[in-house]
């Protein structure tokens, strides 16, 4: 081979290599920065794991979840979420309940990247009162309730953007100590 065919060929490596490295750099850098609400819209699916601090049978239980988030008129937007739990029933068989949540979000008057839950309820009531932000790369969205026995609970939920889809942190807290957590990944599904 001549010298200037070696030397060619090691010029197209080093650009491919390089190249290469740029396309998996870009999509990780993107995931850190600041993302607007359109970044999040389609449909999700995945699946996680869940921790239980007051689960005798199920501390560890495996779920599928899925995420909607389709935009509305005036900036708000509705998200729709899933679960398909398996934490009753016989620890070896355990018994898949499907939960499935929808909130409709209108902007936060005066506030930036903040929306209020459209038909949360009054704390009085018995009814939780829910917000969304996005922090970074996540959308974040808070619920927070007052139970019958005047307990507190707050569940957050944490999808972040990342370079290959979208990662879930779920916290449950009940008068401040944490009582369950889920971690999950999703993959874009739909548009």
């Amino acid at each position: 081979m001549s010298t200037v065919i070696r030397a060619a060929a090691a010029i197209g490596m080093c650009l491919t290599v390089i190249v290469s490295m740029a396309l998996l750099t870009v999509p990780a850098a993107r995931a850190q920065q600041d993302v607007s609400l359109p970044a999040f819209y389609g449909k999700w699916v995945g699946s996680a794991v869940s921790e239980s601090e007051i689960s005798v049978h199920f501390q560890l239980s495996v779920r599928d979840i899925g995420v909607e988030v389709k935009p509305l008129d005036g900036g708000a937007f509705e998200l729709t979420w899933s679960t398909v739990q398996r934490q009753k029933g016989d620890p070896n068989a355990p018994t898949e309940v499907l939960k499935s949540t929808t909130l409709v979000f209108e902007p936060a008057p005066g506030r930036d990247d903040q929306w209020w839950a459209k038909d949360t309820g009054n704390l009085k009531d018995g009814k939780s009162v829910a917000w969304a932000r996005i922090e970074k790369n996540a959308l974040v969205v808070n619920s927070f309730a007052v139970n019958e026995d005047g307990s507190s609970e707050l569940q957050t939920y944490q999808r972040a953007l990342t370079g290959l889809g979208m990662e879930l942190k779920f916290t449950r807290v009940i008068d401040g100590e944490l009582v369950r957590t889920a971690e999950g990944k999703l993959t874009k599904f739909s548009r």
